[in-house]
């Protein structure tokens, strides 16, 4: 039976403290741990499963390290470590290649991403929101097929690597609650297939003037941040849909021609004493002060 089986899911096996030998599961495709709050280890058989394209280890807050033969994987496509203690993440130069989920979601003692991140050169969604991560690896450049990165509510991230500036699938960058992050690299601005940019309640002091050149971008969120003036020429960003701001004190006049815009709002911008013509278009204007 162990030799056929294709699904194998564990979860909320609360007296689980580790695998045993899977050696046997030579068709195991999904391995289910969620939740088994008291695992503290996976068997390095692990590593010998050439059919496994799914492993989820959410909530295991026990679980500090995988097994080296994880990082070396040739058929993963799926890696969930949500909620664990994990402090690295192993992956093996030119391994897990196939690799399309990544998320580290709430890993608090995760500092860093290794350098071989670059091998993952399937990656499409990435997702580090809540950890403990820093800092980017420059390799996460080489991730052309990524199309979402999550890394909000990352209170330790401080810097985003120029090498950001080729992930030519990137679609959403969410850095939003990333209090220490107080720049963008320029580099940003040669994201051309990006839709949706959240940069709320971040440290960030100004926008790069070639954030114009966003031409695919949807949705901009500034609000609570140190951000006191728009790009001169914000109106070139002809398919913004939504633009969220706080403490801004001028409005370029440009605004005007943000011929698809629907929602613009304002929080704070108690300084603002005057607001510009605005696009014809607009459907909703909101102006707060909570």
């Amino acid at each position: 039976v162990a030799t056929k089986l294709k699904v194998l899911n564990l979860a909320w096996c609360r007296s689980l403290k580790g695998t045993p030998d899977l050696s046997a599961f030579k068709s195991l495709e999904i391995l289910i741990l969620e939740y088994c709050w008291y695992l503290k280890e996976i068997h390095p058989s692990i590593g010998d499963l050439k059919t496994l394209v799914s492993l989820n280890v959410t909530g295991c807050r026990e679980l500090k390290e995988l097994p080296a033969g994880v990082g070396k994987m040739k058929n993963l496509r799926e890696l969930i470590l949500n909620g664990t203690a994990i402090r690295e993440i192993p992956i093996s130069r030119g391994c897990l290649t196939k690799l399309e989920n990544l998320s580290a979601r709430s890993c608090k003692k995760l500092a860093q991403l290794p350098e071989s991140m670059g091998s993952l050169v399937s990656l499409t969604r990435l997702d580090l929101s809540y950890s403990g991560i820093e800092g980017l690896s420059e390799s996460i450049g080489s991730l052309k097929e990524l199309e979402t990165l999550n890394a909000s509510h990352c209170e330790s991230l401080a810097c985003i690597p120029s090498s950001i500036g080729h992930l030519v699938s990137l679609s959403v960058l969410d850095l939003r609650e990333c209090s220490k992050l107080d720049q963008l690299p320029v580099s940003i601005c040669s994201l051309t297939s990006l839709t949706e940019l959240n940069l709320a309640r971040t440290a960030i002091a100004e926008l790069p003037e070639s954030i114009v050149n966003l031409q695919n971008l949807r949705i901009l969120d500034i609000t609570r941040t140190h951000i006191a003036e728009l790009p001169r020429d914000i109106g070139m960003l002809a398919k913004l849909q939504e633009l969220r701001v706080s403490g801004i004190w001028a409005l370029p006049e440009s605004i005007s021609k943000l011929s698809s815009l629907q929602l613009l709002s304002f929080q704070h911008c108690e300084k603002l004493q005057e607001i510009p013509e605005l696009p014809s278009g607009l459907r909703a204007l909101r102006i707060g002060y909570q």
